[in-house]
């Protein structure tokens, strides 16, 4: 199956530019479209993740994608696409959803490969 996906090249002249090396911009971009797992919440014995992203109307489109804020060292901050070239290309993937859900705790909701991962190990 093809699955679009957003890939980030980086500039390196232009994020050399601004003080920025390539692994700050994909961790700024990743962390804004995909989300980071910042913590874990506790409740009635279970631990649930805590993860921040960017808005629905901010990761709609490439353009938009394009204009996401990455921070600089020096405290200003910059267009993602002024230091990388955004773009939508198909990618072949393969399910990681279990054969029977509901003898599962997987969720189609959930936003990421990740946290199917870290459920299915527990």
């Amino acid at each position: 199956m093809e699955v679009p996906q957003i890939a980030v090249t980086v500039n390196l002249a232009a994020a050399q530019k601004y003080g920025l090396k390539p692994g700050d911009v994909r961790r700024a971009a990743a962390t804004l479209v995909a989300g980071e797992e910042v913590g874990d919440v506790f409740r009635d014995g279970r631990a649930y993740d805590v993860q921040v992203w960017s808005t629905p109307a901010t990761r709609s489109s490439v353009t938009s994608i394009e204009d996401l804020p990455i921070d600089t060292p020096s405290g200003a901050r910059v267009r993602l696409a002024d230091v990388a070239d955004v773009s939508l290309q198909a990618t072949r993937t393969r399910s990681t959803a279990p054969t029977d859900p509901a003898a599962s705790r997987w969720d189609p909701s959930w936003p990421t490969e990740r946290t199917w991962e870290r459920w299915s190990a527990s």
